[in-house]
């Protein structure tokens, strides 16, 4: 039984004024880990102390910068004090490829595969805007290397699986081979940051790789649910064995 349990247990049999666990705390694991990579104080998303914040979108009428709201984050900082990544845990990111030299992914990006053209190697980030790379980075950047941004989990490792041309051409069975290619493989994660159209090869591709993916244990498969700002979320991110991925503001809207 664990210590909750059985302090539940002991104060239910009515001996006790209060019975509650003397919680254990090793190697400052409630301290709120902070890295020191030289780019995380603007990641309001990790960690939101109501820093100023520079917008994207202008021509949208968007201020130019303000303030954030506290607390407006992911409390990642509480999850790093217990780990920053398992290198046994392998993140596959769908999409235009990963910039492999880049200096902050330094040991984290494994051997890919390109579903283009069915071929194993470490695709090149294709795309003008690197919007893998920047992907990438979010999820597995290396985190307290004094250097850059601090990953989500820069202690796992990263696999890009490429689905997108130099031109960002895909197709439903260039996507779906991939999701067959991450089962038989055994990734543990898949995180896709695009949308498609309904198709039934696709969504039996990413049921499969959902359920049987990881050696029969499962894998777990993230897509994002839009861009356009609308509530009802986009195909493949509704389907029931995947996570729907939304975003917040840094004010918590």
């Amino acid at each position: 039984k664990t210590s909750i349990e059985l302090a539940d247990e002991y104060f239910q049999s009515g001996i006790f004024e209060y019975c509650e666990p003397n919680f254990i705390y090793p190697e400052g694991s409630n301290l709120c880990f902070t890295p020191n990579d030289t780019r995380f104080g603007g990641q309001w998303n990790l960690l939101n102390i109501g820093q100023t914040v520079k917008t994207s979108s202008l021509r949208l009428g968007d201020v130019n910068s303000y303030n954030g709201l506290t607390g407006s984050d992911m409390s990642i900082t509480k999850a790093w004090d217990l780990t920053l990544g398992d290198p046994s845990v392998e993140i596959a990111v769908f999409d235009t490829g990963i910039d492999s030299t880049h200096p902050d992914f330094a040991g984290n990006v494994l051997t890919g595969y390109d579903a283009n053209i069915d071929t194993y190697g470490v695709p090149l980030d294709s795309s003008f805007f690197a919007h893998g790379t920047n992907c990438a980075g979010i999820i597995g950047a290396v985190t307290n290397n004094n250097l850059g941004v601090s990953g989500i989990a820069g202690g796992c490792k990263l696999r890009s699986y490429k689905i997108f041309t130099s031109t960002r051409y895909t197709n439903s069975i260039i996507q779906a081979r991939a999701f067959d290619t991450a089962r038989v493989n055994g990734i543990s994660i898949i995180s896709c940051s695009w949308n498609a159209e309904e198709n039934s090869t696709l969504t039996n591709a990413i049921n499969n790789c959902a359920l049987n993916g990881r050696g029969g244990l499962g894998c777990i498969i993230l897509f994002a649910s839009g861009n356009d700002g609308i509530s009802s979320p986009s195909y493949p991110s509704y389907l029931a064995n995947v996570v729907s991925v939304g975003s917040s503001t840094p004010s918590d809207q």
